[in-house]
Parts: structure tokens; sequence; C-alpha cells
């Protein structure tokens, strides 16, 4: 993982040690609940617009914690 608190789906599930199925499920709950249950994420627009999830987030679903309210700002270095 690099210094971003950002991670894909992917890396999302080797962090929390689990199947990337499971995190794609959880994914799309937090979708279709809006926001209410789920693993919160969010897809920036564009070409490469892969789902994208915080590490905070990831350790809040963990902790069996309600997805945090808000938007996180997505910004990419330049």
């Amino acid at each position: 993982m690099t210094g971003s608190p950002w991670m894909t789906l992917q890396e999302t599930a080797a962090y929390l040690r689990m199947h990337v199925r499971t995190i794609q499920k959880k994914a799309l709950e937090y979708d279709r609940s809006n926001g209410k249950s789920g693993l919160k994420n969010m897809q920036p627009s564009g070409p490469d617009g892969k789902r994208l999830v915080h590490i905070d987030d990831a350790n809040r679903w963990m902790d069996k914690q309600p997805p945090s309210r808000g938007i996180r700002r997505f910004s990419v270095a330049s």
C-alpha cells in the first residue's frame, strides 16, 4: 500500500484479510442501503474510476460501527 489512505477493493480485501468478493458485496450493500449499512466506499469519476475505500472506513466496518457520515475528499497529488 502507498502512503495514501485510499485503497482499492482488492487492497481493502488484503488489508482486512478477507476475500475480495466479500468486500465487493459489502460495498454494493452500502450503495443500495443509502449508506445505512455495508462498507463505505466512493467511486471517482473518470476513465479509471475504481471504487476506493478509506482506511478509517475499513477499520470502522471491521469494528462493527455504522458507516461515517459526510463526504471524504479524494485528491490526487500533483
